[in-house]
């Protein structure tokens, strides 16, 4: 994992942490919102993955999601 990557990660995880009860077994989970992609995975895939995974927690945190 490059430094930028595992700057991404730690940004997701503390999102995460704010949202979810366990965080690292959120970002570890393949998830139906996300074509069954484990979000840790998508973060690590560049910027609009990243994005794609900070959206869906931001429903989460609405109540949009689950």
């Amino acid at each position: 994992m490059t430094a930028t990557q595992q700057q991404d990660y730690e940004e997701v995880r503390t999102e995460a942490a704010e949202v979810l009860d366990d965080p690292d077994l959120w970002l570890e989970t393949p998830h139906a919102l996300l074509a069954g992609k484990k979000p840790r995975s998508l973060v690590e895939s560049g910027d609009k993955g990243k994005q794609v995974v900070l959206d869906l927690l931001g429903a989460i945190r609405t109540g949009a999601f689950t």
